[in-house]
């Protein structure tokens, strides 16, 4: 999703659930999260499915850490994961 698909979520208040390991592993690539976030879209945390992805969710947002870690994003802290997990 580009900006504006994300500008466009926001505003319909659409939430997505952001599945780092089971994207990267299908296409080579994921969602922006920090743009997501930056643009107010309420976005959680999701394991995917089980052939392509984390077999739990403490997987997954070790996946989602480090891959937002390697890219710099600021917005993706510690508090931020655990609030897509539990909010």
């Amino acid at each position: 999703m580009d900006e504006k698909d994300l500008i466009d979520a926001a505003q319909k208040n659409i939430s997505l659930v952001w599945s780092p390991f089971s994207n990267l592993i299908l296409y080579g690539e994921t969602l922006n999260a920090e743009l997501a976030l930056k643009n107010n879209v309420n976005l959680t945390l999701g394991s995917d499915w089980t052939p392509s992805g984390t077999k739990n969710l403490l997987d997954e947002v070790k996946v989602a850490r480090s891959y937002a870690q390697s890219k710099g994003m600021k917005l993706v802290t510690d508090k931020k994961l655990y609030e897509m997990m539990t909010i």
